[in-house]
């Protein structure tokens, strides 16, 4: 029962340290007074008594409280050794040493694994007999009292030392889901803090598609249209330098869309990142097929966003929630939209009770692009989600 650093949170043990460090201090002062004041009858060698609690001392100081730190059973069984040896060695100069043995009982404990700490003290139980059936002679009455006293004090001290030690187990359970509860909560918060940012970088690309890239493209063909009719050589080169510089704007409005693009999307087509995100789903054991039906081709870019967040989440349910074996994607190209079906074989689920999945997410971002989002399933019958955008 060792004591460790886990962080912040502390232990049952080491909550109580010091005034475990204070208790075996005191228990060794009262048993060197109780050597310095006993009778001369019951002492047999008085400073012998108080030495050896000095020197049981002076080990806890300089070896036995580190040992409460570690894990290192073969020291730890050394020291025991010694103080045990020492204990039964005052209680061979005089009663007082039955003090020294609370602290060698708890020093079993609380330094050295359950099954030593037990052999340990069944063997302290045992001399403890011993000496008192050798002080007192070998009559029944003394077995008896010896026997008596041994069992007492052996039981007590493995049901204590049991006790405390389920104690400081229950603690390092609780610190560790604590522990555990807290990194879940900063994942939680980080994921929060990721979604948001990706949801403002799409609400940005939107925008800047929406208003910017069009208001370019506009004034590029305004000017086109202008130049040819014009009939003035200056009006030309005005109208040539306001072309160029709504070209050179235009490009830079979507380089911006791309680079605030899903990163499944740069350098991809929405086929390739549909195709990618399939196959990782893939990997987790669920059979996949991806197909495209018509002639891939580029889709606005906030459209292609909302197809691909819209697969993304679809697939995170098909894993999450579906208990499937199967999953189909198929991205169909129209004349005038561009729709994509997810379908599985999983549980399904009654539609008109659906308020998670992330189908309210779907089906708001979906609609701001002016799309359609389908939901077709019901319990024990799979599910199939089709969106749909211009």
């Amino acid at each position: 029962m060792a004591v460790r650093d886990h962080g912040a949170e502390r232990s049952f043990f080491e909550r109580s340290i010091s005034w475990w460090h204070g208790m075996c201090a005191a228990v060794l002062t009262a048993t060197a007074f109780a050597f310095l004041i006993s009778p001369d009858e019951l002492v047999r060698h008085r400073a012998l008594g108080i030495g050896l609690t000095a020197l049981m001392g002076l080990a806890y100081l300089v070896v036995g409280h580190r040992l409460l730190y570690t894990d290192d059973v073969r020291a730890a069984v050394v020291y025991a050794a010694f103080s045990s040896a020492a204990a039964l060695a005052l209680l061979s100069v005089g009663p007082a040493g039955y003090l020294a043995l609370l602290t060698v009982f708890t020093q079993l404990w609380a330094m050295l694994p359950v099954r030593w700490a037990i052999a340990l003290t069944t063997a302290l139980g045992l001399c403890l007999c011993l000496i008192i059936v050798g002080r007192i002679g070998w009559t029944t009455n003394a077995v008896l009292l010896a026997a008596l006293t041994g069992v007492l004090v052996l039981g007590s001290n493995v049901f204590l030392g049991l006790w405390i030690h389920g104690i400081e187990k229950e603690s390092e359970r609780r610190k560790e889901l604590i522990a555990q509860l807290r990194q879940a909560h900063s994942d939680l918060a980080e994921a929060h803090r990721r979604e948001g940012v990706l949801a403002e970088r799409e609400r940005l690309a939107a925008e800047i598609h929406d208003t910017l890239a069009q208001a370019f493209l506009s004034i590029l063909v305004q000017a086109q249209a202008a130049d040819a009719v014009a009939d003035n050589d200056v009006v030309r080169e005005r109208l040539a330098l306001i072309e160029r510089t709504a070209r050179e704007n235009l490009a830079e409005a979507r380089a911006l869309v791309a680079a605030l693009a899903p990163a499944d999307l740069r350098g991809r087509t929405l086929a390739d990142a549909l195709q990618r995100i399939v196959e990782r789903l893939g990997d987790d054991g669920l059979a996949t097929r991806f197909t495209i039906d018509g002639e891939p081709r580029r889709l606005p870019a906030n459209s292609e966003v909302v197809l691909l967040r819209g697969a993304q989440e679809a697939l995170t349910n098909v894993r999450k929630h579906a208990d499937a074996s199967r999953v189909d994607v198929r991205l169909r190209y129209g004349v005038a939209s561009a729709t994509l079906e997810v379908r599985d074989d999983g549980c399904g689920f009654d539609p008109t009770h659906a308020t998670g999945f992330g189908l309210r997410g779907m089906r708001a971002r979906i609609e701001q692009v002016g799309g359609t989002l389908a939901v077709e399933t019901e319990p024990g019958a799979g599910t199939t989600i089709r969106l749909e955008v211009p």
